[in-house]
């Protein structure tokens, strides 16, 4: 029931049936005469139908859905004298649009016209066109049954999310800030808490020289985030609150009457891949810390190994700059660490205790931009027959992590602002999502990154992997 939704196909052109499952439920012929069923049960029959992609249901999932508290005989029996009632209902039209076997029922293609269709054919050059709210899916209809209830929750949220999807991929392809705007204040309708919409939404304030609106934007975020959960949004937004702020107060006080520079210079997003030379790409130390009272001589030799190992593993796909540390630190190095800041991420191996020949390790990845914030973890147990495919498994799982980490990061920046890097970066985010509606989106950010930067390793990456998945995705 949570299938992909199918919005290949284009809506038919002289449907014999609408049916509106946005708001009160509705059912129209194409004479505009209404078919909705009278019965709570049928109604809902009708719409697992309408919400199940044309794909056929079995009949063993509708009577749990319907009936979930009664035997399965019962169910069954139940399920259909319901199918009986709507085929009667929607008499002489039922043959034409319902198709009706053994054990499947399903809604028949090209004869009916769905609304929520609608929603799930939108992609980020349409979804604007969507109504905003969206109504309520099925607002009459909840007291059915709990399995009924569980299932709805379900297809309401994926509906958002999906629309949420949509927004997103919106904001990672323009530039245009009126068009930012009015994307974000929909995608903090629906999720006030998404950080990236309110980043997106106070930049580009800025970047159309409306101060005021900037500012408050980042103070509804700051109370939003009070009231929801009360807390603070997170480093990264808290830096950007703050140079609005100091922003405006400097411009209060006449001291500078500029406005901060543009996402692409400023200090927020300093010593990173979004205005950098064309060659560059993420920068990582690997090193081991060995505390006194958790480790042992063999342990250590054996960590320096999966150290040495996974520098090179990394090393090999070619997609980050990577060193190792030959040190073996007493504690994690934040501070200590030699030149730390030409780093992005610190990639930490820490021992943590030895028993029966494992050494048990915890394998961790710093941001330094971020006050060495975690952006990913895991605990490990090394031995010398499994290091070498530890090594192997985790510096993909490494790569692929830090890869989210940084697009993170750089999620509300715009896209002109973005070096060769962070646009090939954007684009392996979007074509992580399997969505064919954004491979124009993902194809324009290629285009030009290979343009700015045609001998950088990492857009090779990126467009291997989306031809890669290219066809797969495209089959409906």
């Amino acid at each position: 029931m949570h299938a992909s939704p199918d919005t290949t196909g284009a809506p038919p052109d002289n449907p014999l049936l609408h049916i509106f499952l946005l708001g009160h439920m509705r059912v129209l012929s194409s004479t505009g005469l209404s078919l909705l069923p009278t019965g709570t049960k049928t109604k809902a029959l009708l719409a697992i139908l309408a919400l199940s992609n044309r794909r056929p249901v079995a009949r063993t999932r509708l009577a749990e859905l319907l009936w979930s508290k009664r035997a399965p005989e019962q169910a069954r029996a139940s399920l259909r004298q319901e199918i009986h009632r709507l085929m009667d209902v929607l008499h002489p039209l039922g043959p034409e649009v319902l198709d009706v076997q053994r054990h499947t029922l399903a809604i028949r293609p090209n004869l009916t016209d769905i609304d929520t269709e609608r929603v799930f054919r939108a992609t980020p050059q349409t979804v604007m066109d969507l109504p905003d709210p969206l109504p309520p899916l099925l607002e009459d209809l909840s007291a059915v049954d709990p399995g009924f209830a569980t299932w709805l929750e379900e297809e309401r949220n994926r509906l958002l999310d999906y629309k949420t999807a949509q927004l997103e991929a919106l904001l990672a392809s323009t530039t245009e800030p009126a068009t930012v705007m009015a994307a974000t204040r929909r995608l903090l309708r629906l999720n006030p808490l998404n950080e990236g919409a309110w980043r997106a939404h106070i930049q580009a304030a800025m970047y159309s020289k409306e101060e005021g609106t900037a500012l408050l934007g980042a103070e509804n975020c700051l109370r939003t985030f009070r009231h929801t959960i009360a807390t603070t949004p997170g480093q990264e937004t808290m830096r950007l609150i703050a140079k609005v702020r100091a922003t405006h107060q400097q411009n209060t006080q006449g001291a500078q009457s500029t406005l901060p520079p543009l996402p692409h210079t400023s200090s927020a997003l300093s010593r990173s891949p979004v205005a950098d030379d064309p060659l560059r790409m993420l920068r990582a130390t690997v090193f081991l810390a060995c505390p006194t009272a958790g480790s042992t001589p063999e342990s250590v030799a054996l960590a320096e190994r999966f150290r040495d190992e996974l520098g090179l593993d990394i090393a090999m796909h070619g997609v980050l700059d990577i060193s190792v540390q030959t040190e073996c630190f007493a504690a994690t190095p934040f501070q200590s660490l030699p030149s730390r800041g030409q780093w992005d991420f610190l990639v930490g191996i820490t021992i943590t205790g030895v028993s029966e020949g494992k050494s048990t390790c915890l394998l961790q990845a710093f941001d330094t931009r971020l006050n060495d914030t975690i952006v990913w973890g895991h605990r490990i147990s090394l031995t010398p027959t499994t290091l070498r495919a530890l090594s192997n498994r985790f510096a993909s799982v490494l790569i692929l992590s830090l890869f989210k980490a940084e697009a993170r990061r750089l999620a509300s920046v715009p896209v002109a602002a973005l070096s060769p890097f962070g646009m090939g970066l954007r684009a392996l985010t979007l074509s992580m999502r399997a969505d064919p509606r954004l491979y124009d989106t993902i194809e324009r950010l290629m285009a030009e990154a290979e343009q700015r930067a045609p001998e950088n390793q990492f857009l090779f990456f990126v467009h291997a992997h989306y031809r890669r998945i290219q066809p797969v995705v495209a089959t409906p």
